[in-house]
C-alpha cells in the first residue's frame, strides 16, 4: 500500500495505490470517496485480519494523512499492518531507508516487481 499526494499544500492524500501477487491497482480516492462501495472496499481492506497490508513510512505519514484528511474509522482501525520501515530501524537503527521493493525482500522475503 502508498498513497501519494500533491508535495504542496496540506497533506491530503489523493491516490492510493494497492498491489497483491498479481494486482496493481491506483485508485483515485477523491473521486471513489463518495462511494458506499468504495467506503465497504477500503473498510474491508484494512480492518481484514486475513489480508497482510504492507507499506513503507505508511504509519508515519499515510494513515496520519488519511485520518486526518477523510476520517474514515477504519483508516485508524487497520489490523494486521507492517510498515517496513519499523522492522528496518529496529535491525540497522539510524542507517538510511531503502526502497520498498528493496526492504519487502529483505525482510518479508517477497520479491516486487515493478514493471
Amino acid at each position: 500500500m502508498d498513497c501519494e499526494w500533491k508535495p504542496f499544500g496540506p497533506a491530503r492524500p489523493s491516490v492510493m495505490q494497492l498491489a497483491s501477487k498479481n494486482y496493481s491497482v491506483i485508485l483515485d480516492i477523491k473521486m471513489l470517496l463518495g462511494s458506499h462501495e468504495f467506503q465497504k472496499f477500503i473498510r474491508t481492506l484494512m480492518t481484514s485480519s486475513t489480508i497482510l497490508k504492507v507499506g513503507h513510512s505508511y504509519m508515519k505519514n499515510d494513515f496520519k494523512f488519511l485520518i486526518a484528511a477523510y476520517h474514515l474509522p477504519c483508516f485508524s482501525q487497520a489490523v494486521n499492518f507492517v510498515d517496513i520501515d519499523v522492522i528496518h530501524y529496529r535491525k540497522y537503527k539510524g542507517r538510511p531507508m531503502s526502497s520498498l521493493k528493496f526492504l519487502t525482500a529483505a525482510y518479508l522475503r517477497i520479491a516486487i516487481e515493478q514493471k
